[in-house]
């Protein structure tokens, strides 16, 4: 394997998670015969999103951000956060 290659001290291993602020479900579990009844004010939220490294079990340059990450968005973290650490 190509991995198998590389020094495993030197990997570093990036992840990026959200959460959003509003879920909402299009469909409820009720009882045969009676109408589910929920509440749902819109389909707006806010993600809240973070992106890091692992190197060596530590985390290194964590980086929380509103949104979603696109290709800008990671190369501003990987120049200016993962790089530098």
């Amino acid at each position: 394997m190509e991995l198998a290659k590389h020094n495993p001290d030197k990997l570093v291993y990036i992840d990026e998670s959200g959460i959003d602020k509003f879920i909402s479900r299009e469909y409820g579990w009720g009882l045969k015969g009676n109408k589910v009844i929920g509440e749902v004010s819109g389909r707006h939220y806010a993600r809240e999103s973070f992106i890091a490294g692992q190197l060596q079990n530590k985390i290194v340059a964590p980086f929380c951000y509103t949104g979603t990450c696109d290709r800008i968005l990671f190369n501003f973290w990987l120049e200016n956060f993962l790089l530098p650490s």
